[in-house]
């Protein structure tokens, strides 16, 4: 697997316009975001990979992280991430727009699109912290609120205190009180890899459920995978925040709803089945098919007519060895290939 990893990184190294750094603690800073290589949990660990990456330029950059960590201990080691605003350890902040007072927040969006392929013990989890003032420093950190999209092993710390829903989505909602602080996750049931995130109704709801003061100030946001142990790689094809504007009047964003997507397939790596969504904007011809790593036609999944909307699509791979597959769907007026892991 180490070396799989390794192969990806090698090609985005020599890609124009890339830049890579596997220091431990490098910063990589573009517009208002800041990708960093967090390793908060090393520890002496020192038997590790991890790297960051930036390429293209202009409106067509895309970012993201590798991990390759021994399985020392049962604790996070890092939290390779992306930054926007003033985490309380940082001396500045990022963009205006952050920290904001709560009562001052009406929306916060985040629009993304990533790819992540990994095993081992990790989660794919947005964060943000609450801080007493605008200074939004370490001492003055109250909240650690994290929405967790995607995991595997690793499980959020403190008790299940609630279940919500958001825009389609169940949330499981957990709670921690820290010698200095209180934690809180809202761990998705349902992976997402893609989407127009409405962070807005999480800091509405633990308003009104009495866990955030309106007088506080949201610091920062960030996205990233918690490792404790294994190998993995996050590709981020799209990033971007809007606090206080409505994301829909801005670049002609169009809702997954109303445009084509194809996700990343959930588990991934997997064993045997896993699964795929796809939405398409009108009734039409699908098709979607299966190769292997000599691009030879392994599979069909779809050969047919869909309605308009959101499908799930799953393939039961238990007649194939392991190795890399790539799903491929086709129609009219879209085309996108993924990448997908099967590991027995």
């Amino acid at each position: 697997m180490k070396n799989f990893y390794i192969i990806i990184f090698v090609n985005f190294m020599v890609a124009q316009d890339t830049t890579f750094n596997c220091s431990e603690w490098s910063q990589i800073s573009f517009g208002e975001y800041i990708i960093e290589n967090n390793v908060w949990g090393q520890g002496e660990i020192d038997d590790f990979i991890q790297c960051i990456y930036r390429t293209g330029s202009g409106d067509n950059i895309h970012f993201g992280w590798s991990w390759d960590w021994p399985n020392e201990n049962n604790e996070v080691k890092s939290y390779p991430e992306v930054i926007y605003g003033k985490k309380p350890w940082s001396s500045s902040s990022t963009t205006q727009e952050l920290p904001i007072k709560i009562n001052n927040i009406d929306e916060l969006y985040v629009d993304y699109d990533l790819n992540m392929s990994a095993n081992g013990s990790y989660n794919l989890a947005f964060e943000f912290w609450v801080t007493t003032d605008s200074l939004s420093s370490q001492t003055g950190i109250t909240t650690e609120v994290m929405i967790w999209m995607d995991n595997n092993i690793i499980n959020p710390a403190g008790s299940l205190i609630a279940s919500v829903n958001f825009d389609g989505f169940q949330y499981n909602v957990y709670r921690a009180n820290w010698d200095t602080w209180t934690y809180i996750a809202f761990l998705s049931v349902e992976p997402q890899y893609s989407g127009l995130l409405a962070v807005h109704n999480f800091v509405h709801y633990l308003v009104n459920e009495g866990m955030l003061d309106t007088d506080e100030y949201f610091a920062d946001f960030e996205m990233g995978n918690e490792v404790i142990y294994g190998t993995g790689q996050t590709d981020i094809n799209k990033y971007d925040l809007y606090v206080n504007t409505n994301p829909l009047s801005i670049n002609n964003y169009s809702s997954i709803s109303n445009s084509y997507h194809l996700s990343t397939n959930y588990p991934n790596p997997f064993n045997a089945i896993t699964s795929i969504d796809l939405s398409i904007p009108i009734d039409q011809f699908i098709s979607m098919k299966v190769y292997d790593i000599l691009g030879n036609e392994i599979a069909i999944l779809i050969n047919d007519n869909l309605s308009v909307g959101k499908h799930r699509i799953q393939w039961d791979a238990s007649h194939y060895s392991s190795g890399l597959y790539f799903v491929k769907l086709e129609c009219e007026n879209y085309y996108n290939m993924r990448k997908i892991l099967l590991l027995k």
